[in-house]
């Protein structure tokens, strides 16, 4: 019971590029100030995102 079998797959391909994480821990203390800064910076530029439907037709025998 194999007539007519068709396989469809997906093909999926992501490109990034320029990915940066940077972590910055600034304290700063004078006297009794304490201050505390924690900046977190997370940059992705030219992300591509590419889905290709390939099919695989199959002839009845």
């Amino acid at each position: 019971m194999m007539g007519g079998l068709r396989v469809v797959g997906l093909k999926v391909t992501m490109t990034a590029q320029k990915v940066t994480m940077s972590v910055r821990k600034v304290t700063m203390t004078h006297e009794k100030v304490t201050i505390s800064l924690k900046i977190v910076t997370i940059t992705l530029s030219k992300v591509t995102i590419l889905v290709e439907p390939v099919k695989f037709p199959h002839e009845n025998i």
